[in-house]
Formats: structure tokens, C-alpha cells, sequence
């Protein structure tokens, strides 16, 4: 009989990596050093709710990068594209504190700025995935830790 391998290391994943609340003193203060170098808890909302992974709390999210995507077939099909294709594209993310819904606005923000003029670039979040390999399962809300 085979090892179910699947399961196997879906129950060590589970056993040996941290959930998002054990994560975060070690994950923060790599992502965010300005804010959780010398954290101490109560000095902002925002980063406690981060600290926490706040599904009540505004939505902050890391936009890891953008995946090419056939959204007919719910599959990524790459990042490199070639010559003139009609491509879509889905942005592959952790949330850290908040809910995110289809239609929710949301602002993209940089390190050193953001945009032409310095301001935030405003989007709409259209539809939400959850990342299964490489399909796509669409699902009506992403929270905190997803």
C-alpha cells in the first residue's frame, strides 16, 4: 500500500510551521522593521492588528507579485508572457490584518512612494482566489492569515 504522501505533509505542515499569531513576532519585524523593531503593543491600531492578524481590523495586505491567468478555466498560466497575447492577471497576496471582498477598494502603497505624483493608486478588487497549486478556487472573501 502506497503512503498517502498528501496528507502526510499536509498533518507535518500543521504540526511544525507556526499559525499566523505565533508567526507574526518573528515575520513582522523582518517585513516592517520602521514599525516592529521595538514593538510595543497599544502604540498603534494598525500595527496591533497586524501583530494579531485582525480579521475585524482594516484590511492590510503584501502584494507578492502578478500572475498571468486564464480566469475562463480558473488556472495560472505563467509570468512570462510572448509577443502580443490578450492576457489576464491575478495578484498573488497575504493578508495580514483585515477582510477583503469583491468590490472592496483598496490602496497600493510602496516603500519609497507610489505612483507619478507620490500618492497611493486606488483599485477595486474584482474577484478573490484561493491558490491551489496552480488553479485558481474563487471564494467570496479572504481573511487575515489567508
Amino acid at each position: 500500500r502506497w503512503l498517502p504522501f498528501g496528507e502526510c505533509i499536509m498533518q507535518m505542515a500543521v504540526a511544525c510551521l507556526p499559525n499566523p499569531l505565533q508567526a507574526a513576532p518573528k515575520r513582522l519585524p523582518v517585513l516592517c522593521p520602521r514599525w516592529f523593531t521595538d514593538f510595543k503593543e497599544g502604540e498603534s491600531s494598525l500595527a496591533d492588528s497586524l501583530w494579531r492578524s485582525d480579521a475585524a481590523a482594516a484590511p492590510v495586505v503584501y502584494l507578492a507579485k502578478f500572475l498571468s491567468a486564464d480566469l475562463d478555466h480558473l488556472v495560472l498560466t505563467g509570468d512570462t508572457l510572448r509577443g502580443d497575447e490578450d492576457v489576464q492577471f491575478v495578484g498573488i497576496c497575504r493578508i495580514f490584518s483585515g477582510t477583503l471582498r469583491p468590490g472592496d477598494e483598496i490602496f497600493i502603497v510602496q516603500e519609497e512612494g507610489s505612483g507619478k505624483d507620490g500618492q497611493p493608486r486606488k483599485l477595486r478588487v474584482q474577484r478573490l482566489f484561493l491558490l491551489m497549486g496552480r488553479f485558481l478556487e474563487e471564494v467570496t472573501e479572504g481573511a487575515a492569515g489567508s
